[in-house]
């Protein structure tokens, strides 16, 4: 009897040997080959293909390191080969005997972005050329419309708009407006998405479903009938289904295919490919091919079992029970007037709440003794953090950042005690993917805990951006992650940063090397940022503390990239509370948010501590408002907030500890932001959480 919920221990056995299989029939050069029709058998498409099931393997956040970086290692070996043997106008085909398709060219480019390699310009403008307004994406750009090769399917739609999402070039709300519109209504009546190459629909309908979830999940699909016989391609795509739809069915799928892989680590090929005639008036026949090497079916079975959540005990159903209730704290419903402050609405000023309780159910726990700077470094001894972002093109959202692990902890526990809240988070918000592609980097960073000193305030926060959603657009808030780099007390913050951008799979340019470079002569890596979205969209921010402010320097950084802005408009000066002067003699950071696919920098902060307050509250509000003003920028976030904040504050017209924690000068390709960082006031609250 197959046994309903295999445990790690097993998928990790079935992974690894089918791993090995899968890097023995790679070639040299490192492309891949399988199937046989008439114009050949396929590299480019199956390269691709086989490609982005390593790198699924390559992200396993529960597979051990080695298996992990062989595949990672194959991935790029095989994009490599992709970027030598694009077509000559574009893109990639099933082989360089025929035209480049859309299908090819949208898992090519998948596997680049997400490998963070180069996107030739051509590849996409072909896959773009693809696309029929309103329909979807067709496999060829041929100009005779009655030719069945040239018309949308869903299959060949679902890999453009997910190579799309993945370059960057569609947004989660664009990906969400794409599937309702040309994928959702293609739905059959038994709830399947039918291919044009495919014999079966199980491959067309996983890939459909894991868009879907990717977008959003807009309108909960009628779950499909899938047989639980097929082939063990038809099984893993099956698989990938069930996953995205939460079905407990998934550890049932994932104990067939286990009992099928050979004693070789492959699993066995079937004739799943069709090549139906090229004109529906033609008298030529259906040509099915098998993938006789098994290359194409092994690498969709890894990836399905990569892609699933052994811990889980239904397979991959969704883990937003991870999010529990946690005790209730005043500063929650703080939370809920500064997302209602900020334009959100009330269910999701209700969910922001929820999100914060469950991220600051540790650090506010009692009994906590708020503010301590015994306990942490950051905030003037606060757990948390608001903020607000003025400037061209800012959206209206709810920021903050908390202290997420566990103070009472020594630092190696409350780490851990942090990562774990985080990665249920991840999870509640559908953001495994991006977890996944991350935990290699967050391992490298957070080891060296082991070896700091017991007296470390500042180990790992966490923080969120919600956006206002539209009732058209529904958008998750980003997750965010800092962590120290425990440079100032172990030193080899560099070398740390370099190795986690690497596993992290960032590219990392010269300029970027260069700007890493001059930091370090002036100051020290403080701290390393990263954000996660949806369909496993990361993002990274390098923070390097300096002795004051260095106009020089940044000209200099400025100058190693493309931005638009001049030195002058990162001036660290607000006239009335803080001096040019002084900020060169205080402490002040760098912040360098790096592209993870070209690895330079599309964004250069510069950052200041306010000084210690000696004007009462309402007059440093006024004199930061006329100073927003003179920059022209609308000073209502920041006005909205500061209200917020009040009602936390004992006594506005006296002069406080310091609600203004520090500022920062943004220079974007939009133009410049500034932000400016609020404390709540928590004495007292301890005593009034309940336990």
């Amino acid at each position: 009897m197959i046994s309903s919920a295999p445990g790690v221990e097993l998928r990790v056995q079935a992974l690894e040997r089918g791993l090995t299989s899968l890097l023995r029939a790679q070639h040299p050069a490192g492309s891949w080959t399988d199937f046989w029709l008439p114009v050949g058998t396929s590299d480019a498409w199956v390269t691709a293909y086989v490609g982005l099931a390593l790198h699924a393997v390559s992200v396993c956040p529960w597979l051990p390191k080695e298996p992990r970086h062989r595949a990672r290692t194959a991935a790029q070996h095989a994009a490599q080969w992709l970027l030598a043997h694009e077509h000559p106008r574009g893109g990639w085909g099933y082989n360089a005997a025929v035209s480049a398709d859309a299908d090819s060219t949208a898992h090519a480019l998948s596997l680049l972005a997400r490998l963070g390699q180069p996107i030739p310009a051509g590849a996409l403008a072909v896959l773009r050329a693809h696309e029929v307004a309103g329909e979807g994406f067709r496999t060829y750009l041929w100009p005779n419309p009655a030719h069945a090769w040239t018309r949308p399917s869903p299959d060949v739609t679902a890999a453009a708009l997910r190579a799309l999402h993945d370059l960057g070039d569609l947004s989660t709300a664009g990906l969400h407006g794409a599937w309702t519109a040309t994928l959702a209504p293609q739905q059959t009546p038994e709830g399947l998405w039918t291919g044009f190459w495919w014999t079966g629909p199980a491959y067309p309908t996983g890939l459909t479903l894991e868009v879907w979830a990717a977008s959003g999940r807009p309108t909960r699909p009628e779950p499909p009938t899938l047989s639980q016989t097929g082939h063990a391609f038809d099984l893993a795509w099956q698989l990938r289904a069930q996953q995205a739809l939460g079905q407990p069915q998934a550890a049932h799928t994932t104990a067939h295919l286990l009992s099928r892989q050979t004693s070789d680590g492959a699993w066995p090929g079937a004739p799943i490919l069709r090549v139906p005639p090229a004109h529906p008036a033609s008298i030529g026949v259906t040509l099915t091919a098998r993938d006789d090497r098994r290359v194409f079916t092994t690498a969709s079975v890894l990836r399905a079992l990569a892609l699933d959540d052994p811990d889980s005990g239904e397979g991959s159903r969704p883990r937003r029970s991870r999010i529990t209730a946690a005790p209730p704290h005043p500063l929650h419903d703080v939370v809920t007037r500064a997302a209602l402050a900020a334009g959100l609405t009330q269910p999701q000023a209700q969910d922001a709440q929820t999100l914060c309780a469950y991220l600051t159910r540790l650090s506010l726990h009692p009994p906590g003794l708020w503010p301590s700077r015994q306990l942490t470094a950051l905030s003037g001894g606060l757990p948390l953090e608001f903020s607000c972002v003025t400037g061209p093109q800012v959206p209206a959202a709810l920021r903050y950042a908390a202290e997420v692990g566990d103070p009472f902890l020594p630092p190696p526990a409350r780490t851990q005690s942090g990562l774990r809240v985080l990665e249920d988070v991840a999870a509640h918000l559908g953001f495994q993917a991006g977890w996944a592609r991350l935990w290699p980097a967050l391992r490298i960073l957070t080891d060296p805990m082991n070896a700091a000193p017991d007296g470390t305030r500042f180990t790992v926060w966490g923080g969120v951006n919600q956006v206002l959603s539209s009732a058209e657009t529904v958008q998750a808030p980003a997750l965010k992650i800092y962590l120290n780099t425990l440079h100032r007390a172990l030193g080899g913050g560099r070398a740390r940063i370099d190795a986690a951008l690497d596993a992290a799979g960032f590219a990392v340019s010269d300029r970027l090397r260069r700007m890493l470079d001059l930091l370090g002569q002036a100051g020290f890596p403080q701290e390393v940022g990263f954000a996660l979205a949806g369909q496993g969209q990361v993002a990274c921010k390098l923070y390097y503390e300096l002795h004051g402010w260095r106009p020089a320097l940044i000209e200099t950084l400025l100058s190693l990239t493309d931005l638009p802005a001049r030195p002058e408009v990162l001036k660290l000066e607000i006239p009335g509370l803080i001096r040019a002067g002084l900020a060169r003699k205080s402490r002040s950071g760098i912040g360098l948010r790096i592209d993870p696919v070209t690895g330079d920098v599309r964004e250069l902060m510069v950052a200041c501590a306010f000084p210690t307050p000696l004007l009462p509250l309402h007059e440093t509000v006024r004199r930061v408002e006329t100073w927003l003003k003179s920059q022209g920028d609308d000073p209502a976030a920041y006005r909205a907030l500061i209200q917020t904040l009040l009602s936390t504050w004992p006594d506005q017209h006296l002069p406080t500890p310091a609600m203004h924690s520090l500022f920062t000068q943004t220079a974007t390709h939009k133009g410049r932001h500034t932000a400016l960082y609020l404390r709540p006031f928590l004495q007292g609250y301890a005593d009034s959480a309940p336990i």
